[in-house]
């Protein structure tokens, strides 16, 4: 049967899919929850079921160092096994000897037990699975509680002002002052080998399933007149360095210097009671066809073990014509959109969609599916095609991208959720000018010059003098001296002039790519201040080209100049999110080097918005999202997600792309098992050919992407506005502090700078992306019952059921 823990309802919690739920508890019993009964997908995926592995491995490892150092500590109950703990079985003698002893001392201080197990009473159980006409027992297998942390005493009590308590039958209740030290207090701690910014929803929903069925426990045990289960004193102990406990004298030396953290305990009952409430909804409902079941399709479907047969039953089965598949399946639609085109229009499938969508009629009152409909019905025609479809002319006007870029940056930046660290980054820089336009002369023969001097070695004065005779304007010997300096220290820069390579033209590309070496946080200080010594060179490279690969032209205004633009671009809003914060959690360490701050102030010009760009932010941007023009503005046949190897495949033929090993389907970031592959192994050699894969994915990814952006420039053109243009290039260097400010004043100035960048790019964003952040995308809920309550004309208070 089904393994009912802690772990099949934090799946609930991450995926929000009752389809996957009601699965995993009929996996084994399928009769109880399927009508009619068939097979369903048995195994997770490989590469699942090795990071599964891996994080516990590491979680066990992280236990036994916590547990070296408070084993040295008095008061500590734990049964030791080959040197490591084991767990100790817990029943009603055991408690009752604790409290004797408790008594007998008249201690009002603090035990702790390590990894001791207590079983969950079966009528627990029953309260949840109710039991029905054929079936009075309980359909899922459950297994005992073995919380890592349990403190027992009421020395706890002194950091909370008021105690709460979790009765028997899962309620909570305020313990009166008077009676706080009549019965010993409990409260649990789990060990958790995750940093203390990410413990979420899934860690409190596991804290509150220890403490409901401990205080069943103890209720069925009789042990209520003897101990209480604290309710809002618990939590975790996440991941630290481990010289944090070598201080540690006592038990109360983790609360007092604050190396657990304390769940919100409001929130985390009210997370507890709706994912029960959600399994004995399903249970009502078993059994019953799994299709009556709603799923949730969302990108994150490509991890999980039943991801096709929720294809199948929306429609999605070999052979099968896209006509029949269910709404659901088109990308990005949200499903407050696919409710109405359901129970509005009785619109369920590809097929009614397209046949119906031009008859929908647009009403004087607004609705949210009708921003929505020129993209569905781009979707739908490529699904229904099997080919990628562009807007017609003066449909859509897109800023997602601009329609040239003469000097391409592309940035990938790949996250680990599990130990929240970046663990590879990549740039690509790519400049090539067509003989079209009017600068490409000029193009041609600075790399020729260069080329030249880099392979002869010459000096700057003879570089100057040869660059001079073709520049409309001279360049200076300190920029000669700055652009040679960038091109040494970036050694792999490619130049292939014309006729090496192609007569198309010169060509410059420069790749770099970086694996963190570890997961601690000098390691991903090390990789930050690479990657941000490494993108400025190669910025200061393309700035120096923007300045003197140009030529004067006439226009309405009097003369001007004109040269190629750098534009930076990345694939989801993610990557950039990534980046920043990857930087935000070294920023002490890049500031305090004056070489390294220097580059992060440079590449911060990119982020914060000047006050033209405040004033006119559209016609002004550096970076730009693929991913965003792919989703707003473009038809393409594929179901939930757009990723970058999908649209590739159906792009360019013949491309070979490792969706098992490398791309997971449906998910744009490479698959954590090679990283994880990479940190388990310990023979230097196969260490160093893991890394080398990882960086030769990050590299290939680098530039699909680049290729996909090409080709949407120029078969997508009319489909982007005029005024998605590049941002020129600005004197930014007079807006960077001198080095001779104080250091106070540049870390304000960075993160004010940072702040202002963020809540620029967020507005424009949201502006430019629309609709995708339209109403549509909002979901609806139908409020009854609604009471207001008149607090002593104070405020008001509103009940209702939502």
């Amino acid at each position: 049967m089904a393994k009912f823990n802690k772990t099949l309802l934090q799946s609930y919690i991450l995926t929000n899919c009752k389809r996957r739920l009601f699965l995993e508890l009929g996996r084994e019993k399928p009769d109880l929850w399927f009508n009619p009964v068939r097979t369903i997908p048995s195994k997770p995926p490989e590469r699942l079921i090795f990071q599964t592995t891996y994080l516990k491995e590491k979680g066990k490892e992280y236990e036994q160092i916590v547990y070296s150092y408070l084993k040295r500590l008095k008061n500590i109950y734990y049964h030791e096994i080959n040197g490591e703990i084991g767990d100790t079985y817990i029943n009603s003698q055991y408690l009752l000897d604790l409290s004797s002893k408790f008594k007998e001392n008249n201690d009002n201080g603090l035990i702790l037990l390590l990894e001791h197990e207590f079983e969950i009473p079966s009528s627990f159980l029953k309260q949840i699975f109710n039991p029905k006409a054929k079936f009075k027992d309980i359909p899922v297998e459950y297994s005992s509680q073995r919380p890592d942390l349990i403190f027992i005493g009421n020395k706890l009590n002194e950091y909370i002002d008021i105690v709460y308590e979790v009765l028997g039958d899962g309620t909570i209740r305020k313990i009166p002052k008077d009676e706080e030290n009549n019965r010993l207090g409990i409260s649990i701690f789990d060990i958790k080998y995750t940093k203390e910014e990410n413990i979420g929803k899934k860690h409190f929903l596991e804290i509150f399933y220890y403490l409901k069925t401990l205080a069943f426990f103890l209720e069925q045990k009789d042990l209520n007149n003897n101990y209480y289960v604290r309710a809002n004193f618990n939590g975790i102990l996440p991941l630290r360095d481990e010289g944090s406990f070598k201080t540690l004298d006592s038990i109360s030396n983790l609360f007092e210097k604050e190396l657990v953290s304390l769940i919100s305990w409001r929130e985390s009952d009210r997370i507890y009671n709706r994912v029960i409430d959600v399994i004995n909804e399903l249970w009502n409902k078993a059994p019953c066809p799994i299709y009556k079941i709603k799923t949730n399709i969302h990108d994150g479907c490509g991890y999980c073990q039943f991801i096709e047969d929720c294809k199948e039953t929306l429609g999605m089965k070999e052979k099968e014509n896209p006509e029949n598949w269910a709404i659901e399946l088109i990308p990005f639609t949200s499903k407050s959109i696919a409710q109405q085109l359901k129970n509005e229009l009785n619109i369920n499938t590809i097929g009614d969609l397209s046949k119906n969508i031009d008859k929908i009629k647009i009403e004087n009152i607004p609705k949210p599916l009708y921003s929505e409909l020129p993209t569905l019905k781009l979707k739908t025609k490529a699904l229904k095609n099997g080919r990628l479809i562009y807007p017609k002319n003066k449909q859509t006007y897109s800023y997602s991208i601009p329609r040239y870029s003469p000097i391409s940056i592309n940035f990938d930046v790949e996250y680990d959720r599990n130990t929240d660290k970046i663990f590879a980054v990549g740039i690509l820089l790519k400049m090539f000018i067509p003989s079209k336009l009017k600068y490409h002369g000029i193009f041609e023969n600075w790399w020729r010059i260069w080329k030249k001097a880099l392979e002869e070695n010459q000096s700057t004065k003879k570089i100057r003098e040869e660059l001079n005779d073709y520049l409309l304007r001279e360049i200076p010997i300190t920029h000669v001296d700055l652009f040679l300096n960038c091109l040494k220290k970036l050694k792999t820069i490619e130049i292939s002039l014309k006729g090496e390579k192609t007569s198309a033209g010169t060509s410059v590309m420069y790749r770099f790519a970086s694996v963190n070496k570890d997961i601690t946080e000098k390691s991903e200080a090390d990789l930050t201040i690479d990657t941000i010594l490494k993108l400025n060179l190669v910025l200061q490279i393309c700035n120096i080209i923007e300045d003197y690969i140009v030529v004067d032209i006439d226009g309405k205004y009097g003369k001007y100049y004109i040269g190629p633009d750098t534009s930076i671009f990345y694939w989801s809003r993610s990557q950039l999110e990534n980046f920043q914060d990857m930087i935000q959690r070294n920023l002490d360490k890049v500031i305090s080097k004056p070489k390294v701050r220097a580059a992060y102030e440079a590449i911060l010009m990119y982020f914060t918005p000047s006050d033209t760009e405040v004033s006119n932010p559209y016609q002004h941007k550096k970076l730009f999202d693929v991913q965003s023009f792919a989703e707003s503005c473009i038809g393409f046949p594929d179901i939930i997600n757009y990723t970058w190897h999908s649209i590739a495949k159906k792009l360019f033929e013949n491309l070979e792309i490792n969706t098992k090993m490398y791309w997971i389907p449906h998910f744009n970031y490479l698959d954590l098992s090679s990283w994880l592959l990479y940190l388990r192994e310990r023979d230097p050699k196969k260490k160093k050919k893991k890394m080398n894969v990882i960086k030769r994915q990050i590299i290939f990814k680098l530039h699909i992407i680049d290729s996909i952006r090409n080709r949407f420039q120029k078969e997508g053109n009319l489909a982007m506005s005029q005024n998605a243009r590049t941002i020129s290039r600005h004197d930014y260097n007079s807006a960077i502090l001198p080095s001779d400010f104080h250091d106070i004043a540049h870390v304000w100035y960075l993160f004010s700078m940072l702040d202002n960048a963020l809540q620029q790019q967020d507005e424009e964003y949201y502006r430019t992306m629309f609709p995708d952040f339209s109403i549509g995308k909002l979901f609806s809920a139908r409020v009854e019952n609604l009471k207001i309550i008149d607090l002593k004309g104070k405020s008001l208070k509103y009940n209702f059921n939502l």
